[in-house]
């Protein structure tokens, strides 16, 4: 992997898509050095129509054609090349190709909480003075803006979190990383989620009610959306994920999909009510036990279709 260095930034900024250097692998995933990113990154305004249309769907602060500084860049590099060196369990990200101040990240839900196993996928936009300001991040799996999966990820793409500027407390300094950021969102995550709503009163009734039946809803949308929705995208070639994301989420879904068999099956018979304007959703584990066997079957024949045959 190349590094951006204050010797090649020159260069770097006026390189064109012609220059670009072949791809490396890097973690086992195949990518462009973060320099060729880079100089697609501060190339004209024009390049912006280059851009997958995937960001385009998000609100236009996310989407603003503004020259990122050598600075921005350079800080970008670092923050990637750290992660992709020593990434933290659960964390993917993903440059976009032709331009690294557009991130994709997907948070692997963490065992023993509603979110196990989902692929939650996050887009992060940094803005042309970052670290100066933080990302502008976007949710993203949200079933087309129909389920909200915490108080603080909400169907609109919202992430509440105070270091973003969308959540009162500790705000976001320049020492802080992409990092940083994504292992915040990660920490949502947790086993009792709406004990991030400080609206909800913590009577020992009420509560054991409302979270009972939130999380019984949020596992069975982590079920249905952040895995079989995420899963049947990229067969079909409908994901907004970058194609080693793509791949790393259907790999990872192969190798524990017992673990994903067993979530759905030890479900089996029971129907909760999902709760009132926070989720919906027909709660058919049957389906979903059905829908699971059916793409992993999908994804072994495809990998086998695209493995070399021995002569």
């Amino acid at each position: 992997m190349n590094i951006i260095t204050s010797t090649n930034i020159i260069a770097i900024i006026t390189s064109t898509v012609s220059s670009l250097p072949s791809a490396q692998t890097v973690n086992g995933m195949q990518r462009r050095p973060l320099a060729a990113a880079a100089a697609i990154a501060s190339s004209s305004t024009s390049d912006e129509s280059r851009r997958p249309a995937t960001v385009y769907g998000l609100e236009p602060a996310l989407c603003q054609p503004e020259q990122p500084s050598v600075q921005c860049l350079l800080r970008l590099n670092r923050d990637l090349v750290n992660i992709f060196d020593d990434p933290a369990p659960g964390v993917l990200v993903e440059p976009e190709e032709n331009n690294i101040t557009n991130v994709h990240a997907v948070i692997v839900g963490p065992d023993n909480t509603p979110y196990e196993g989902g692929f939650f996928h996050f887009v992060l936009k940094c803005p042309p003075d970052y670290p100066a300001r933080p990302p502008l991040v976007r949710f993203m799996t949200t079933d087309a803006g129909r389920v909200r999966f915490s108080p603080n990820l909400y169907s609109s793409g919202l992430v509440s979190l105070s270091i973003l500027g969308t959540f009162p407390g500790p705000s976001w300094t320049p020492d802080m990383t992409l990092e940083t950021v994504l292992v915040s969102i990660q920490s949502l995550l947790i086993e009792q989620p709406l004990a991030n709503e400080p609206g909800l009163g913590r009577e020992f009734g009420t509560w054991l009610e409302k979270t009972t039946g939130y999380n019984a809803s949020l596992r069975f949308q982590t079920l249905r959306v952040a895995i079989c929705d995420v899963l049947e995208d990229c067969l079909l070639g409908n994901s907004s994920y970058p194609n080693v994301l793509q791949q790393a989420v259907m790999k990872h879904f192969v190798e524990q999909y017992p673990k994903y068999k067993t979530a759905a099956s030890s479900q089996l018979g029971l129907n909760p009510s999902p709760l009132t304007g926070v989720l919906k959703g027909s709660q058919r584990y049957e389906a979903l036990l059905e829908r699971l066997q059916e793409l992993y079957g999908r994804i072994l024949q495809r990998s086998a279709s695209l493995t070399p045959k021995k002569v």
